[in-house]
């Protein structure tokens, strides 16, 4: 009988998200390498053949949960549709990455708050950050450029608005699941940005 072949990134996949449940759980101080390994139902050994400890562990697994994210907001980007309907879809995908992340967003926490406590700078949360704000930035100016957006507004002001939204929206939805969904909580927040930020009477589109 053949050995079973194993697909390495799918595997470390499955260590990953495994991890990220844990520490999301239990803090990073209190997570064993058996914890985990319990958690992805495979060996102490088998965590160990992906990663050399558990902080590499910890840093991998925050990369993986923001890679799906990241990858699909790049796609929204490069497609070719009104800068405004752009920014629609990248809340969308926004709030579905928030929806599977569900409470996965303690490890997010986790991820923050120790790098923190250890005088880490949080590399690549600050990458994808910037690259977030940098491409809301790029979608709202090129609104303004329509006539779409008021003329003395700052586009970057308004995409580091945009963007910390979603930190206090996930945290309401996560701490009182009970008092309004996070889809709805999207849409009024839409309505009142895109409101807030449009021409005034006599302005106008298309200038």
């Amino acid at each position: 009988m053949a050995p079973k072949i194993v697909d390495r990134e799918e595997k470390k996949a499955q260590i990953a998200h495994a991890a990220g449940a844990v520490f999301g759980d239990r803090g990073f101080d209190r997570t064993r390498i058996d914890d985990i390994a319990r958690a992805a139902g495979v060996g102490k050994g088998t965590v160990y053949q992906y990663f050399a400890d558990k902080q590499e562990l910890f840093d991998h697994a925050f990369a993986f949960m923001m890679s799906s994210m990241e990858a699909d907001m790049r796609a929204a980007l490069s497609e070719q549709r009104p800068p405004l309907d752009t920014l629609r879809e990248i809340t969308a995908i926004t709030i579905r990455a928030m929806e599977q992340l569900g409470h996965g967003y303690r490890f997010f926490l986790e991820y923050m708050l120790h790098n923190s406590r250890e005088g880490k700078r949080l590399a690549a949360l600050e990458q994808m950050l910037l690259e977030y704000r940098k491409g809301t930035a790029a979608l709202l100016s090129a609104a303004q450029d329509l006539g779409q957006i008021r003329p003395e507004l700052d586009t970057d002001t308004l995409a580091a608005a945009f963007a910390a939204w979603f930190d206090g929206a996930v945290f309401h939805w996560i701490v009182l699941p009970e008092s309004s969904g996070i889809r709805e909580m999207a849409d009024a927040f839409l309505d009142l940005f895109f409101t807030g930020i449009a021409p005034r009477a006599g302005e106008g589109e298309g200038r």
